[in-house]
């Protein structure tokens, strides 16, 4: 369990702290952010403004619900045999964060897919203030991101058994952990980096 579960964790976790703080940081993102997510939307920046502050609330929660349970199994009381225990409220926090984490991006994905269609050119402002137009690129990330919150909702219930004081997973490493970290930013990096990355490709012929 450990290690694939933590890296899609912290991934996932990654992801919604650069949208979050690419909306919340300076009152000039937050107005980008509103404006992107009432073009996103079709509707006007009031009726917009109340969905931005929920968008941001719920990937909020979700980074909170990731990296708790991750901070469990990683600081948790030994179990037999090199495990640690892990209380089942834990399992249930990770599951459902990634589970809920899923399905907001799913949301995300029919909202710019619907907004690519409808309103060709408009900036998607996901992971920050962009310019870039809502492209295949950006359906195709959080396609990805959809599998990533799968793996880090299912990984939790393969743990072993339910012993007094919680079922038990594998201890981690720490060097593990750290070099799990280390391939987590990396790809937070790039996938909030898409559209330079993208920008760097010769243009098609």
């Amino acid at each position: 369990m450990p290690y694939v579960w933590i890296v899609a964790s912290l991934v996932l976790a990654g992801v919604l702290l650069v949208s979050v703080a690419g909306a919340v940081t300076t009152r000039d993102a937050w107005r980008g952010f509103v404006a992107s997510a009432a073009h996103l939307t079709g509707r006007d920046e009031p009726t917009a403004r109340p969905l931005a502050r929920l968008a941001v609330t719920l990937e909020t929660a979700g980074i909170v619900g990731l990296l708790a349970p991750v901070l469990v199994l990683v600081l948790g009381r030994a179990g037999p045999a090199g495990t640690s225990r892990v209380a089942p409220p834990a399992l249930v926090l990770a599951s459902a964060s990634a589970t809920g984490v899923g399905a907001l991006l799913v949301v995300f994905t029919v909202v710019l897919a619907r907004a690519r269609s409808t309103s060709p050119g408009t900036a998607c402002h996901c992971l920050g203030p962009s310019t870039a137009p809502v492209a295949s690129r950006h359906l195709a990330r959080n396609v990805v991101l959809v599998g990533v919150a799968v793996v880090a909702g299912v990984v939790p219930w393969t743990v072993r058994g339910d012993p007094p004081g919680g079922s038990t997973a594998p201890s981690p490493d720490p060097a593990g952990v750290l070099l799990g970290a280390v391939v987590a930013a990396v790809v937070v990096a790039l996938v909030a980096h898409l559209d330079d990355l993208a920008a760097l490709a010769p243009p098609r012929s």
